[in-house]
């Protein structure tokens, strides 16, 4: 089981953690120390370090855990798991298991002293469970503290000053000695500088300046401090985006593609294009469809800076009035951009593609390409919708490109039925965007829309990226898949119970196509964004693993990333994989490699996300703060998704937001809770508040520190519609004034 070295004092263990893993397994194992592991193990005490690191290991994976004074044991035998916490705004958390992803219920106040991000040990309680039946723990202690600095408003006490935290996931405020430097009333980035008891406040010392917490052009920066967003590139990342070329070499031994007729189609005011379509008939009836994405991977090379610092971004964040990049501007907007008539070098996936939406077979080059045309949606779809007017206007848009992106569209349709024909689910969920005006507030809210153009884009994205990793999988080659995993069936249970009070007709909806009829029936209801919501909590969120999981909501057995390697990570690494079959070298990642950079990129996914929403969220709170301030209260249509015996949780599509209409504001009637149909019902007039049940409001109470609204209705609850009656098409019923209407624009999806 060892290997003496020629030092007599050194030991290089052979064994394997399996070979640990099976004495802590042993059934009538008792914790011990590393010297009781060393005597079971028959090691001399000269391996006490090299088995130390191995236990750490294990330890640091979950595996393992030290117990105080006990010694080493299996962590699901103590009823410990190891893993991340995430904190939600009412101050309970969930923490993710490290080897499982296995997800525990931790009550507020049961979180010890951790901070979101943290590795924590955590002790199961066997008997108890939340409301949405996940096992509830405790936190014992802080195993890895990644949370060490906290963004808040500087407050002071009759002797003290504290930082009370910007993150409504922060529930505790920050003691510091002093000012720092700023002023009563700024935000400020503190360092925490110890917290172990959790009966006190924890401490810390400010360490950056950001401005007046109540001057909303602080907002983003103030949101990438509290998320450790990277900003500037460092000057050695800089200097090699700035010295890449495309050599000529390079280019005479890829495939050439330039003659061919590439185009992309991306937002109007896109600044890099990392994706271009060819389209070409084939033989008995088929198409081949070309799917040309920017070739990263030649630019960006295993362990240069520019690598390093990709893998420390993960993912591009798209802030409402900023974006992050992942790669510098020199190769997302410059070498990686495919701007038309440019030479570009690129990855190349043609599929062959039946009149039944079925892709028969798949090749792949590495290519050079050179784009004869660059559209924006609006004018993809006015060739779509024979808008002659608009298709005049565009320069190089004659009548080969029209009838190529017809059939193009055509094509996308087949595409799209076959993928529900195989089980894919969709959602209509109504979105926004916000348009800031130079004092950093919401100058104007618009409907986003997802047209035919965009839908011909998605598919072809989904079908290269479904095609992608086939046949990497078919050639045994690792890769980062794009995992959705199948719901809970007791999860899928409770979204069976809610939606049959709320009158539909569920059947067993572990059962894909009882799904999908659901889910028709919800987009045909007015008010079918409130049950999308249960729809989606009872859901699992997508990841990026090793593993090939499949993808639930695509309805696909194989699926990863690979069209967006200028802003995701993983497609970069997908990209790599494919080169090294295709130049038949060996595979560019081992396996841990290949697990440790999925859950890294997975994490900075986490991270955009919940800084996008925080900023999106602050500006919101904003928005409703100037009316109450103003005294200009506008009135929204509003959607109940959410009932409680203290009242309705209720959802404004107009402005994407949360609220709640607490009873005591339904002051027409006393209202009853009924726990079975999850309902208010009026004693005197009968009426039923339920999920679904539409309600037309104004602002009433804004808690900005908590990120809380209140709202209360504008006329006589018995007014209102019952459950499921469809509401009248209307938007909220004044415009400010100071609003700008501008035409919609998508961002590139980053959830499937």
């Amino acid at each position: 089981m060892t290997k003496k070295k020629q030092d007599e004092n050194e030991y290089e263990l052979t064994l394997s953690r399996a070979d640990v893993v099976e004495v802590l397994d042993a059934p009538d194992y008792q914790p011990v120390e590393i010297d009781g592991l060393l005597a079971t193990l028959n090691l001399p005490a000269t391996a006490t370090p090299a088995l130390a690191q191995l236990l750490e290991g294990l330890i640091g994976d979950g595996l393992v855990v030290k117990l105080k004074h006990k010694g080493y044991a299996r962590a699901i035998d103590a009823d410990l798991l190891i893993g991340t916490i995430s904190f939600t705004r009412t101050g309970h958390a969930f923490v993710a298991e490290v080897s499982t992803n296995r997800e525990v219920f931790i009550k507020s106040g049961q979180a010890h002293t951790a901070l979101p991000g943290d590795k924590v040990l955590a002790r199961l309680d066997r008997g108890r469970r939340d409301s949405g039946r996940l096992q509830e723990a405790s936190v014992l202690r802080v195993l890895e503290r990644q949370c060490r600095t906290i963004v808040g408003t500087l407050r002071k006490a009759q002797k003290w000053h504290f930082v009370e935290p910007m993150q409504a996931a922060f529930h505790k405020d920050v003691m510091v000695p002093g000012k720092g430097g700023a002023n009563i009333g700024d935000r400020v980035l503190v360092e925490l500088t110890e917290w172990e008891d959790p009966r006190q406040s924890p401490r810390g010392e400010i360490v950056d300046v950001i401005g007046p917490a109540d001057d909303p052009s602080f907002d983003t920066l103030a949101v990438i401090k509290a998320h450790n967003l990277p900003e500037n590139f460092p000057p050695a990342v800089i200097e090699e985006a700035q010295t890449a070329t495309i050599p000529e070499k390079e280019i005479e031994r890829r495939q050439d593609l330039r003659e061919k007729f590439i185009f992309t189609i991306d937002p109007a005011d896109a600044k890099d294009f990392d994706d271009a379509i060819s389209l070409e008939r084939g033989r008995e009836g088929t198409w081949q469809l070309g799917v040309h994405i920017a070739d990263v991977s030649f630019f960006v090379k295993h362990g240069t800076e520019l690598d390093r610092e990709a893998i420390k971004r993960g993912t591009s964040v798209y802030m409402p009035d900023i974006v992050i990049p992942m790669l510098p501007e020199q190769l997302s907007n410059g070498l990686c951009s495919l701007r038309p008539n440019e030479d570009r070098l690129a990855f190349s996936a043609f599929m062959t593609i039946n009149e039944n939406g079925e892709i028969l077979r798949a090749t792949f080059a590495e290519s050079v390409i050179r784009s004869r045309l660059r559209l924006s949606y609006e004018q993809a779809l006015a060739v779509i919708d024979d808008d002659a007017e608009t298709i005049a206007t565009v320069p190089g848009l004659d009548k080969r490109a029209v009838e190529l992106l017809k059939n193009a569209n055509d094509l996308a349709r087949t595409l799209r039925k076959q993928r529900f024909r195989t089980g894919a689910l969709e959602m209509h969920i109504p979105e926004v965007r916000f348009v800031f005006g130079d004092d950093g507030r919401i100058a104007d809210v618009v409907p986003q829309t997802t047209d035919e153009a965009h839908q011909m884009i998605e598919e072809f994205m989904l079908a290269a990226n479904e095609t992608v990793c086939r046949e990497l999988t078919k050639r045994g080659r690792l890769l980062v898949h794009r995992a959705h995993e199948e719901p809970d069936p007791e999860k899928l249970g409770q979204l069976e119970e809610t939606l049959q009070l709320a009158g539909f007709e569920t059947g067993d909806l572990t059962l894909r196509r009882n799904l999908q009829a659901v889910l028709k029936e919800i987009d045909r209801r007015d008010q079918g964004h409130a049950w999308n919501g249960s729809v989606l909590r009872s859901f699992k969120r997508a990841k990026y693993t090793v593993e090939n999981l499949g993808h639930y909501g695509l309805g696909k057995t194989h699926y990863a990333h690979f069209t967006s390697p200028i802003r995701r990570y993983p497609d970069l690494i997908v990209h790599r994989v494919l080169k090294a079959l295709i130049d038949k070298t060996p595979p560019p990642y081992a396996r841990d490699r290949l697990e440790e950079l999925a859950h890294s990129s997975s994490a900075c996914e986490d991270r955009a996300l919940l800084a996008e929403r925080e900023l999106v969220d602050m500006k919101k709170i904003r928005f409703f703060a100037e009316q109450l301030e103003s005294g200009d209260l506008e009135e929204y249509e509003a959607v109940v998704n959410e009932v409680r015996n203290f009242g309705l949780f209720i959802f404004l599509p107009a402005i994407q937001t949360q609220g709640m209409i607490h009873v005591s504001q339904l002051r027409d009637d006393f209202y009853d809770f009924n726990p079975m149909r999850v309902e208010l019902k009026g004693r005197r007039s009968g009426l039923v508040f339920s999920i679904g049940s539409s309600v037309r409001v104004i602002i009433s109470k804004v808690d900005v520190d908590r990120r809380l609204l209140d709202f209360v209705p504008v006329a006589d609850p018995s007014a209102q519609r019952p459950c499921g009656e469809s509401a009248p098409k209307t938007k909220h019923s004044k415009q400010r004034k100071d609003r700008s209407h501008g035409k919609s624009r998508r961002r590139p999806s980053r959830r499937k």
